[in-house]
């Protein structure tokens, strides 16, 4: 093997112990290994089981035993005993110091903090998504805690051992920066409380206390940029936003040990900001409603479901339907979401300009009123602008509704299904879309929204789902081989 006095002074003697471990003399070095990233083999307690390979090494009159453990490493893995200085890595990629002790016997389990920008709260979204993979990955056993930030406004909720709200100081120009919180997760790290970080979504300070605390505490740190990396999300970026980018955003981001994305799409577009750490590809996951209604009972109503926000596409929808009206006298359109915007209001001055004939505005649906409302829609439709997921187009393929989505959302495979059409981005494609199916029976649209249905009951249920998160945490802390869904 390469002499690596060669090129790293050796600080003490290592000795080997047994098979299953080694033990090092005093003062310890630490046993370090790279890779672009790191597999991690951390626990944050001050000991790690480390699967290992032994090579002996003459320096002087001493031999030492240096132990490595390569199978674990896809590309670009290096070994060696350093003396703990700090040294240059790529982008993505820190030295991990894994220490190894003999009292440790068995990898650690996934212990993960969930960090997010916002409380649990919300029907859909980030709000939606988060708590519920939290709650999936607890009913599995892992002992996951979500840890977010409550603005202005939200409800209360109480604080458990599964979730912890903070609320953030002048949320405004600080950018939901929590001294409180900061504090929370470098003690859940420093503890060994948790081992992991997952943190979702960027722009605000919790992305930027993860990374710090990883980095400090050599540990995992997970990001899921849940769409706030899309090129439409830059466009409409303030001058804050370009601001923190460069200043502070960036680093976060390029300090992780991996990514999470929601679809392909997501995936490449981290790629197209440079970042080349691994990426693992898994859905967000849905709640199936229990009880459909009867299809005889399906009315023919176009319901669009979301936030009432300018890149949800409302705009296309309401030209789409002044060209269709007519030609499909028998159908309406009905637009449910929050109506306490000046957006919102923009839009029903708009669709008076447009005398849109059988056009409703609902205001917020949740909950049963929800369910109940994507049950009896003979359509749902969703002309967003961008998307890393899309929620919403999940619960109504779950509650059987055939779907008509724009390609600035993920959903190519309801074209694969048979279960809805995926058109493309403006009025012009929407238009297409919605004409061709309004002009099929409603029987037909019932055949397409049960295999909606079971698509979702197939892919997209939440134990799912979290056993795929589950086994990247577990790649990630160095106890399983690299997932499937990791590209």
């Amino acid at each position: 093997m390469t002499d690596l006095s060669k090129s790293h002074r050796i600080p003490s003697r290592v000795s080997s112990e047994g098979s299953s471990g080694i033990r090092l003399g005093r003062p310890a070095p630490t046993v370090w290994f790279q890779a672009h990233p790191a597999p991690l083999f951390c626990d944050q307690l001050g000991a790690a089981y480390v699967p290992i390979r032994y090579y002996r090494l003459r320096y002087g009159t001493a031999e030492y035993t240096i132990a490595a453990s390569l199978h674990q490493f896809a590309w670009g893995w290096t070994y060696g005993v350093d003396s703990g200085r700090e040294t240059h890595n790529p982008p993505g990629a820190r030295f991990m110091n894994t220490k190894v002790s003999p009292q440790s016997t068995a990898p650690c389990g996934a212990r993960p903090l969930q960090v997010s920008v916002e409380f649990v709260g919300g029907s859909s979204g980030p709000g939606y998504s988060i708590p519920a993979l939290n709650d999936a990955l607890r009913r599995q056993g892992c002992p996951s805690r979500l840890a977010g930030l409550r603005w202005p406004g939200m409800p209360a909720g109480a604080d458990s051992d599964a979730q912890r709200a903070f609320c953030p100081v002048y949320p405004v120009i600080q950018r939901g920066a929590s001294a409180v919180m900061r504090s929370f997760i470098s003690e859940s790290i420093a503890s060994g409380s948790s081992n992991l970080l997952h943190c979702h979504c960027i722009w605000l300070m919790p992305p930027v206390y993860c990374a710090k605390v990883a980095h400090q505490n050599r540990c995992p740190f997970i990001l899921s940029p849940r769409g706030t990396l899309s090129q439409w999300s830059f466009r409409q970026g303030s001058m804050l936003k370009r601001i923190a980018w460069p200043l502070m955003q960036r680093g976060a981001v390029r300090d992780a040990s991996c990514f999470h994305a929601t679809s392909i799409a997501e995936s490449e577009e981290i790629r197209g900001h440079g970042f080349r750490q691994p990426i693992a590809v898994i859905p967000n996951g849905i709640d199936l409603p229990p009880n459909l209604p009867d299809p005889a009972d399906r009315d023919k109503v176009v319901l669009f479901l979301s936030r009432i926000h300018p890149k949800k596409g409302i705009e296309d929808l309401l030209l789409a339907w002044h060209r269709l009206h007519r030609r499909h006298e028998s159908w309406t359109v009905k637009i449910a979401g929050p109506l306490g915007s000046d957006y919102a209001r923009t839009l029903q001055r708009r669709a008076v300009e447009l005398a849109l004939p059988r056009l409703s505005f609902l205001g917020e649906l949740s909950g049963a009123r929800k369910w109940d409302a994507l049950g009896r829609a003979g359509l749902f439709v969703l002309p967003t602008r961008s998307e890393n997921f899309g929620v919403a187009v999940a619960e109504a393929l779950a509650a059987g509704t055939p779907v008509v989505v724009s390609k600035g959302a993920p959903w190519s495979g309801v074209v694969r299904q048979k279960c809805g059409w995926w058109h493309e981005i403006g009025p012009d494609g929407l238009e297409e879309a919605l004409d061709q199916a309004m002009a099929l029976p409603l029987t037909d649209l019932h055949a397409y929204g049960e295999a909606g249905r079971a698509w979702m009951e197939r892919d997209f249920n939440w134990d799912a789902i979290a056993a795929q998160m589950r086994a990247v945490y577990e790649w990630q802390l160095g106890n399983a081989p690299r997932p499937t869904c990791v590209v």
